[in-house]
């Protein structure tokens, strides 16, 4: 069989062993996205009894905003608490899973993947994609102006959406853009503080962006930093300001969290999820994954069958 179709096999293995779910809970074997859909986190806890376990949503991106309260959320494997006002954007495919509070109460915003940059233009669009790189948790306690801006758009959202009045697609649509360009802002604030050289922030967005389009291809630092039109010396330098890490460490720290969730989450074997990952070999992928982790695949995803805190699995 070709290399092309084990990994068609593969990859439809993987998307179908992790829980995929529609909006906020309601499992579907249609993949046919709606257009989008808000709804009250007082709402929805209840409902779930403030527990959702980790889940992904294939075909939607998410903004999960608490005005109040707080949850321990987990993301790809790794689970940190928010305490509101916090918004929090999930990105399509991304796993993820809350358990909140009760006194929690806010929004979760859902838009179909398809319909997110529909009739934005390329400029706007690139502003934008950092947004669907990676989850990103937006604090809000010593922003007065931001999370005011923030909840005016969400209850204007809130409001269009259970009212059907003219141009009310068009206007929801403008409010989503609306709001993730202001968490995109408020991304930008907090780098600001970080760092004080603003190019090195938007170059190594640029380059995180990249290396979330291209890791399972195994390209080079060089074919990054050519696709860039930065020198390959210039790109490390970035990369350890930011995160203090080298160029390469950035993909091969991509390529593990993506072996991670599927070790974690799926039940696929082991040399299927060496090929789906880009590895034409599964032992040289088993030791790159021993010299990253200080474990073996197998050894790792026992630990976290074992571990009480491992999400529930479909197989």
């Amino acid at each position: 069989m070709e290399m092309s179709q084990i990994g068609k096999r593969v990859t439809r293995q993987l998307l179908n062993s992790i829980p995929n779910y529609h909006v906020y809970g309601d499992k579907t074997e249609n993949d046919e996205p709606d257009f989008v859909h808000v709804e009250r986190i007082q709402i929805s806890g209840k409902l779930h009894k403030w527990h959702m376990k980790p889940h992904q949503h294939r075909h939607y991106f998410q903004i999960i905003f608490y005005s109040s309260g707080s949850s321990v959320f987990e993301i790809d494997g790794s689970k940190e608490q928010a305490i509101g006002p916090v918004a929090i954007t999930i990105p399509p495919a991304c796993i993820h899973g809350f358990h909140f509070q009760p006194n929690t109460d806010g929004y979760t915003l859902t838009i179909a993947e398809s319909f997110l940059f529909e009739k934005v233009d390329t400029q706007n669009k690139n502003l934008l994609k950092l947004l669907l790189a990676r989850a990103h948790v937006v604090r809000l306690h010593d922003n007065p102006d931001g999370l005011g801006e923030i909840e005016f758009i969400l209850k204007m959202f809130d409001k269009e959406f259970n009212s059907p009045r003219l141009g009310r697609v068009l206007m929801l649509q403008l409010l989503f853009h609306t709001l993730m360009l202001l968490i995109r802002r408020q991304l930008i604030e907090s780098d600001e503080k970080r760092f004080s050289d603003n190019t090195n922030t938007y170059n190594y967005n640029r380059y995180r962006t990249l290396v979330e389009e291209h890791f399972r291809e195994h390209w080079q630092v060089t074919e990054y930093s050519n696709r860039l039109g930065l020198a390959e010396r210039h790109l490390n330098r970035i990369c350890r300001i930011i995160e203090n890490k080298s160029a390469l460490e950035v993909i091969n720290g991509r390529l593990l969290l993506e072996a991670k969730r599927k070790l974690i989450y799926t039940t696929v074997p082991i040399a299927s999820l060496a090929f789906e990952l880009g590895f034409h070999d599964p032992a040289y992928f088993s030791r790159f994954f021993k010299k990253n982790t200080g474990l073996t695949p197998g050894k790792y995803r026992f630990n976290h069958n074992k571990s009480d805190i491992s999400p529930y699995r479909t197989g």
